[in-house]
């Protein structure tokens, strides 16, 4: 019975404690000078070190963005490369074909004017 009792007023004091600390982190958001003072008082070491560990999270995280943004920009240059090589291919593909087919019908309307004059 005793021990019930004690983790009774212990969870009392535990909840006063977060109830005061939530008040205290209130007035830090609302009052200006709360703000500059808390903001110049030093982390402790346990804040302090998780801190720099999530500063040098973000660095790495920002550093593995750089570099995917950098492959994905290379990778968007080369596609376009060999889109525009592939409409230049495609073009020459059309022009030879034209060109032939020009040629072809020339050949052959002029085979038939040849046949017209001096054949007949």
């Amino acid at each position: 019975m005793n021990e019930s009792i004690a983790d009774v007023k212990t969870g009392c004091v535990e909840c006063f404690a977060s109830v005061a600390l939530a008040e205290q982190l209130q007035r830090a958001d609302t009052d200006l000078a709360m703000k500059n003072l808390l903001k110049q008082r030093p982390l402790d070491p346990f804040r302090d070190n998780l801190m720099k560990s999530i500063r040098s999270m973000r660095s790495y995280v920002d550093g593995e963005i750089t570099k995917a943004d950098a492959a994905l920009d290379d990778q968007w240059q080369e596609y376009q490369i060999r889109r525009q090589n592939k409409r230049f291919i495609v073009n020459l593909m059309r022009i030879k074909h034209t060109a032939f087919y020009s040629l072809h019908n020339y050949n052959v309307s002029f085979r038939l004017v040849y046949i017209k004059l001096f054949c007949l």
